[in-house]
């Protein structure tokens, strides 16, 4: 924050829920001075005074979302491997990263 109780801040989401769509409604709700996003990040500003209504205003609207969320099973795949592909030099690859 500075001098003027005036911060900001931004953060970044995980598939499945809006961060944007959020920061939205509590520019609507007039707890932030400024936010704006899109579904996988925002950035916000804020009075120190309406930091702990914005946080209840965000842990009530998310709630739902998040207890959602954690209850999805779910596996990103970043690609394929056909089984010709899985060669020893492929494995010591693999092993070498980590």
């Amino acid at each position: 924050f500075n001098s003027t109780g005036v911060g900001t801040g931004s953060g970044r989401s995980v598939p499945g829920f809006d961060l944007g769509r959020l920061v939205s409604e509590a520019a609507d709700a007039g707890l932030i001075v400024k936010g704006g996003g899109h579904a996988m990040a925002a950035g916000i500003t804020v009075e120190r005074a309406k930091l702990g209504a914005l946080r209840a205003f965000f842990e009530e609207r998310a709630a739902a979302d998040v207890f959602r969320l954690q209850s999805e099973e779910s596996l990103a795949i970043d690609g394929a491997l056909a089984a010709e592909g899985a060669t020893l030099s492929l494995l010591d690859a693999l092993e070498k990263a980590g």
